[in-house]
Parts: C-alpha cells; structure tokens; sequence
C-alpha cells in the first residue's frame, strides 16, 4: 500500500524505502492482530475516506462540501493519504496544508505541490 513516488530519484527512494520499512508502513496484515499492527488497517480506512469525500466533492462541489471534508481529514489524521487522493484539486490541497498545524508552508508552491529541495531530505 505504501511505496516510495516513482518519480523520485533513485537515492530518494531508497531513503524513502528504508523509512517505510523503519517505522511499519510495509507492513501486511495478519489473522490474528495486536494492536500494533493494526496501523495498516488505519490507513486503509483513511484512504477509503478520502476516495469517498473525492468522489462526492466531484458530484456536490460546494464550499461545505469542502470544509466538511478539510474536518473529516482533521478527524482521521494520514494527512499524507488526503494529499495523495486529492492531488489533482489544488484548493483541496491548499486547505490541508493550512489545517493540519505544523505543516511547512514553504516546501509547496504556489499551486500546492512540493517544492523540490536539492540536498535537503525526504
């Protein structure tokens, strides 16, 4: 479920590879699981979520529909996750950069997309 863009340059995946690997997000799930490791499930949810509220955005797009979905994203969290699935919407992508507290403003661009920083990390 999680793997590393594949648009990134060859050293970036593999950091990104072995992020993945180090905190569990290459994790499958089991029968028979902890608590633990039901992070994978969490995921899964959070993007099921996000691929809903897209497709009702695409039939009801208000400014309602918009801020509802900015707070479902608040609510479940994988900020990442909503970013991804909501990669072709640049206002979408702009909310949630500005509600979820902490993010770096200054690594996207004016159209919300990841600025690139030679040298600098993942």
């Amino acid at each position: 479920m999680v793997a590393p863009h594949p648009d990134r340059a060859p050293e970036e995946q593999a950091c990104a590879r072995r992020t993945i690997e180090l905190i569990g997000l290459d994790k499958t799930p089991l029968d028979d699981l902890e608590a633990k490791d039901r992070r994978w499930n969490n995921r899964r949810e959070a993007w099921d979520m996000a691929q809903h509220a897209l497709q009702r955005l695409q039939g009801h797009d208000t400014e309602a529909m918009r801020d509802q979905i900015v707070e479902t994203a608040q609510s479940k969290g994988y900020w990442s996750i909503w970013m991804t699935v909501f990669a072709d919407d640049a206002d979408m992508r702009q909310r949630l950069i500005a509600a979820y507290p902490g993010t770096a403003t200054t690594c996207f661009d004016a159209a919300c997309l990841l600025v690139a920083r030679p040298g600098g990390r993942l």
